[in-house]
C-alpha cells in the first residue's frame, strides 16, 4: 500500500496534545491514570509523553476508558468545554488571529483534528447563506455518541464566540437521549435528533470579505504552529471517500486498488481489518454527497441520481431510503420545516 495512507492502527496522533488534554481533566477530577490508560500502549510514568504517539485504536480505548471511570454522566460534554476553553494546543492561538467567520471555519476544516484526532469536518454553503458544518470520522465510518457529544459541545461555544454568528444548530444522528438535560446545560445550541446526518448549522450576520493575503505574521506563525501538527498523511477511508467524490464514475474496487498500489484482494481485506467493507464506504460517501444536494443546494431527485452516478432515479430513491430511512422527498420536507425553526 501507498506510504502516505494510514489505517487505524497507525500510531500518528500526538500524545501530548489531545490525549494529555483529556488526561489532565480526567485527573483533576480523581480519576486514576492507571486505568484511563490500559490498553493505549501509554503508560503514567511516561507522562507528559512527549515525542509519543498513539493510533486511532488507541485514542479511541482511551475516550471509552474516560467516560467509563468519569465520576457522573457529563465527561464527554466536560471534555468539550476543557478543549474550547483551554486545550486546542496550536489552533488555539490560530483561532484567536482570525479575522472574521470564513477564516475562523476554514482554520477549524482544516485542522479538525487538533480538536479531535478522529474528526472530520465539511463546510457547505445553503443558497440562503448558513453554513452547514458536517461531521465525520476520517478514519471510521462514523463517529461515536461520546465523540458527537465532545464535538458539538465543544464546536457550539467556539462559534458562539464569533461577533458574526448569529445563531447555531446542533443537528445529531443519535436518538433522543434521557440525559437530555445535559444538552440544555452544555451545549450553545439548540440540538436536533434523529436525523440523517451529524452536523453544525451556523447563520452568519452579512460580513465583508476579507482580503487575500491579509493574514498578519502573528497569524501566519499560529497556522505554521498548527500545520507542524499536521499528519502529511490520509487515513484509508478518506481516501477512498475523496477519490469517489473526484472521479465516481470510475470509482470502484479495481480502481480504487490501482490508486492505493495494491491488489482488490488486499484492499478488501484491509477494509475488513478496519471494520467495514467497500460497498459501506462507497455508500457512507454517495449518502453524505446526496444529503448535502438535496438539503444544502436544493438538486432536483433526476440530477442528484446522476451526479452520483446511479442508472436512473428510481435507484436513488431506494438506495437514498436504505441509507436514511426516508424518501429523498419526505427527507427535504422534513428538513424544510426544521430550518423553519432556526
Amino acid at each position: 500500500m501507498r506510504g502516505d495512507i494510514l489505517l487505524q492502527d497507525d500510531k500518528v496522533i500526538p500524545a501530548w496534545v489531545q490525549p494529555i488534554a483529556l488526561l489532565d481533566l480526567c485527573h483533576a477530577r480523581g480519576v486514576a491514570l492507571e486505568k484511563l490508560l490500559v490498553g493505549t500502549s501509554l503508560f503514567a510514568d511516561q507522562i507528559p509523553f512527549h515525542g509519543q504517539f498513539i493510533s486511532p485504536r488507541h485514542y479511541s480505548i482511551l475516550l471509552d476508558n474516560a467516560e467509563r471511570y468519569w465520576p457522573g454522566d457529563d465527561f464527554a460534554f466536560q471534555l468539550g468545554h476543557h478543549l474550547a476553553n483551554t486545550a486546542l494546543g496550536p489552533l488555539g492561538p490560530l483561532l484567536d488571529r482570525c479575522e472574521g467567520a470564513d477564516q475562523y471555519l476554514d482554520a477549524l476544516c482544516r485542522f479538525a483534528y487538533l480538536l479531535n484526532p478522529l474528526l472530520r469536518l465539511r463546510r457547505c454553503v445553503s443558497d440562503d447563506g448558513r453554513v452547514l458544518l458536517l461531521l465525520s470520522s476520517c478514519c471510521y465510518l462514523s463517529l461515536t455518541p461520546c465523540q458527537l457529544r465532545v464535538a458539538i459541545t465543544a464546536l457550539s461555544h467556539l462559534l458562539t464566540r464569533l461577533p458574526d454568528v448569529d445563531a447555531v444548530e446542533g443537528m445529531l444522528s443519535i436518538p433522543s437521549p434521557a440525559n437530555i438535560a445535559q444538552y440544555f446545560s452544555h451545549v450553545a445550541a439548540q440540538v436536533y435528533f434523529d436525523l440523517p446526518f451529524d452536523g453544525v448549522r451556523i447563520s452568519l450576520q452579512p460580513q465583508s470579505a476579507v482580503a487575500e493575503g491579509s493574514a498578519s505574521l502573528s497569524q501566519q506563525a499560529a497556522r505554521a504552529g498548527c500545520e507542524t501538527e499536521d499528519r502529511g498523511q490520509y487515513f484509508l477511508l478518506s481516501v477512498l471517500r475523496r477519490y469517489w467524490l473526484n472521479n465516481g464514475e470510475v470509482a470502484d474496487l479495481q480502481h480504487c486498488a490501482e490508486l492505493l498500489e495494491i491488489s482488490a484482494a488486499t484492499l478488501k481485506r484491509r477494509l475488513g481489518e478496519q471494520g467495514c467493507t467497500f460497498q459501506a464506504v462507497l455508500d457512507s460517501a454517495r449518502r453524505e454527497q446526496a444529503l448535502i444536494e438535496l438539503l444544502v443546494h436544493g438538486a432536483s431527485i433526476d440530477a442528484i441520481s446522476e451526479q452520483l452516478h446511479f442508472h436512473d432515479s428510481s435507484n436513488f430513491r431506494r438506495a437514498f431510503k436504505r441509507w436514511t430511512g426516508m424518501t429523498p422527498s419526505l427527507m427535504k420536507a422534513a428538513f424544510k420545516e426544521l430550518a423553519s425553526l432556526g
